[in-house]
C-alpha cells in the first residue's frame, strides 16, 4: 500500500495531467464547433440557419436532463457492479426516450411559441440527438471515475 504522500502526489500529478488534457479536448472540441458553424453559415441560407438555431434552444434546455444525475452518481459511487452500469445505461436511455417523446408530442406549440411554426419536423427529427448522447452518459462517467482523462479527452474532440 502507498504511503498517504505518495498517494496524494500521484492523485495531484494525475489531477494536474487530467486538468491539461481535458482543457485541450475542450479547446479543439470549440474549434471544431466554430468551423462546423462556419461551413453551416456558408452552406445554408441566413433563414435556414436561424432556424437550426432556434430549434436548438430547446433541446439545449432538455439535454442536462437526459443524464437524470446518473453521470455524478456513477462517478461518486464505490465498487461498481456491471448490474448497476447496466441499468445506469438503461436508466438513461430510458430518460432520454421519454425526453424525445415529451419533445416529439410539443413539438407543435414549442415551434409556435419560437414563431417558427414550420419547423415541427425539424424539431422532431433533431430531437434524437437527446436519444445519441444518452447512450454516452455512463460510458463518460467510468472514464472520469476511472481518472482515464486521455481517452475522456479523446472522446470529448471526436464527439
Amino acid at each position: 500500500m502507498p504511503e498517504p504522500e505518495e498517494l496524494d502526489g500521484s492523485l495531484r500529478e494525475t489531477t494536474a495531467r487530467g486538468t491539461v488534457i481535458l482543457t485541450i479536448a475542450n479547446m479543439s472540441f470549440r474549434v471544431v464547433q466554430v468551423v462546423a458553424f462556419i461551413v453551416l453559415a456558408r452552406v445554408l441560407t441566413p433563414a435556414e440557419f436561424g432556424l437550426m438555431a432556434l430549434v436548438l434552444v430547446p433541446l439545449n434546455i432538455l439535454a442536462p436532463l437526459a443524464s437524470i444525475g446518473l453521470r455524478e452518481a456513477v462517478v461518486h459511487s464505490s465498487g461498481l457492479r456491471r448490474d448497476v452500469v447496466r441499468s445506469a445505461t438503461s436508466m438513461a436511455f430510458l430518460a432520454s426516450v421519454l425526453l424525445y417523446a415529451v419533445m416529439a408530442a410539443f413539438a407543435e406549440p414549442i415551434t409556435v411559441f419560437l414563431g417558427v411554426p414550420e419547423a415541427v419536423t425539424l424539431l422532431q427529427v433533431t430531437a434524437i440527438v437527446l436519444i445519441l448522447e444518452s447512450l454516452g452518459t455512463v460510458p463518460e462517467a467510468l472514464l472520469s471515475k476511472d481518472l482515464a482523462f486521455f481517452r475522456l479527452g479523446a472522446v470529448t474532440i471526436a464527439s
